[in-house]
């Protein structure tokens, strides 16, 4: 598995922060999320807006269910 923006045991990091890190870029314009260990090392502007970030999964197919057509009644209402 590739991970990116991470610090790797030599002290080195990969993907962009690598890239700013090594002065192969001046600067990078990413939705990058500001760690403590980030802060140690980079300068990071202010925040410019904030985002919210969501997870979507799919959703499950509904299941037959025998009871189905008596569950709009409450419990106590009998034949």
């Amino acid at each position: 598995m590739t991970v990116y923006g991470v610090q790797l045991p030599n002290g080195s990091y990969t993907g962009l922060i690598g890239h700013v890190n090594r002065n192969e870029v001046d600067l990078s314009i990413t939705p990058l999320m500001v760690t403590p260990f980030r802060l140690q090392a980079f300068d990071f502007t202010e925040f410019l807006f904030m985002d919210q970030q969501q997870l979507l999964g799919k959703r499950p197919k509904p299941e037959a269910d025998i009871t189905g057509f008596i569950k709009p009644f409450p419990p106590y209402v009998s034949a």
